[in-house]
């Protein structure tokens, strides 16, 4: 009896959310004068059951990539 009663306590015990790994960053949105870029990441490590609590903070992160100026047709004429 004491077994069982244990192993349903055990059974039922809430899990909160852990975060997974990122994700690597996506490519860049722009190839000059800047773009974004972002990366992902789940929470599944372990996922929230039994009533315990989601992840905290940010499933997606994001930042601004490629932020030098595009070549203008002055400077590509000076190259050829």
């Amino acid at each position: 009896m004491k077994g069982q009663f244990l192993e349903g306590v055990r059974n039922n015990v809430l899990v909160n959310g852990g975060w997974g790994s990122w994700s690597e960053w996506a490519e860049c949105t722009a190839s000059c004068d800047g773009g974004t870029t972002n990366r992902n990441r789940s929470c599944d490590s372990p996922p929230p059951s039994k009533g315990g609590e989601d992840c905290r903070g940010a499933a997606v992160e994001m930042k601004v990539c490629n932020d030098h100026p595009c070549p203008s047709e002055y400077t590509e004429n000076l190259i050829n």
